[in-house]
């Protein structure tokens, strides 16, 4: 079973043992092919299965939609887009590389294009005042 993960921190079962078991935290846009031991590991005590849920159960269960069925990461700009340390790290890494650009106008134009994508920097100046 595919499925993709819509809200980061969504847990998927990673690796079943016979005394424990392990979840790996996922990130928005995650495409996560569930094995069938992995699918039985997400069924309840009445064999219930968080997977059979639709968007809209979730919704209603869970107040947004975690995952969707089948592979939907072409909706999605970048893995993690809605987890602001993603967003954050992905900005710094990309101003990184621009700072590099030789010409002015190339790098000028790919600051914008940082922009677009990510925002604006966050403000480092703090006020004492009240």
């Amino acid at each position: 079973m595919t499925i993709t993960i819509w809200k980061s921190g969504f847990t998927v079962p990673d690796i079943a043992g016979e005394v424990y078991s392990r979840n790996r935290v996922c990130y928005r846009g995650e495409v996560v092919t569930l094995t069938p031991e992995q699918v039985e590991m997400t069924k309840d005590r009445a064999g219930n299965s968080w997977l059979d849920l639709t968007e809209e159960a979730q919704e209603s269960k869970w107040g947004a939609v975690r995952f969707r069925h089948g592979d939907h990461s072409a909706e999605v700009a970048f893995i993690g887009d809605d987890d602001s340390t993603v967003r954050y790290r992905r900005r710094e890494n990309a101003v990184q590389q621009a700072q590099k650009i030789a010409d002015a106008a190339e790098r000028k134009a790919e600051f914008a294009r940082i922009n677009s994508t990510y925002g604006h920097a966050q403000s480092t100046q703090r006020s004492q005042a009240y």
